[in-house]
């Protein structure tokens, strides 16, 4: 084989260094400055939008806390309406209570009087029944205790 012949071997290791020396010449003066180059613009790149995620983030957490302290301001004064819609629902009842108790209490008084009236007429019919049949009990005994004293003579 050729290619061990220790003879060619100078000549193979010049070859080889001079071969590798122009490969690394024209990878280190074209090649790479251009994969370098591109390197520097995709990190510019990305840098980029990592700043604007960063400002997005703090507008985004800017926002979140603005939203926040709405809603808790929201929320205060919700709780406030709602306090104050219960004070009235309570106003209000307490004002129905009262007229609806006055109104009952104005029908039960004017029944309490019908009804004491109408007591004392049934009492008064009662009252008349029963004279009007004690009369007649007495004049029955009468009638009768006087037809055992004249029958007997």
């Amino acid at each position: 084989m050729p290619q061990l012949d220790f003879a060619t071997f100078p000549s193979q290791v010049f070859w080889i260094t001079v071969g590798f020396g122009l490969f690394y010449l024209a990878m280190s003066n074209l090649v790479l400055p251009k994969i370098g180059l591109v390197i520097n613009d995709r990190i510019k790149y990305i840098e980029g939008f990592v700043s604007k995620a960063a400002q997005l983030k703090e507008q985004a957490d800017e926002i979140r806390r603005r939203s926040k302290s709405l809603l808790e301001d929201i929320s205060v004064q919700e709780k406030v309406k709602i306090e104050n819609a219960i004070l009235v629902a309570r106003e209000r009842f307490e004002s129905h209570k009262k007229r609806v108790e006055s109104e009952y209490a104005t029908k039960c008084a004017g029944s309490m009087d019908k009804l004491s009236v109408n007591v004392s007429e049934a009492f008064n019919k009662l009252s008349e029944e029963v004279l009007v049949l004690a009369n007649d009990f007495v004049k029955q005994r009468i009638t009768s205790e006087a037809k055992d004293i004249f029958c007997k003579e």
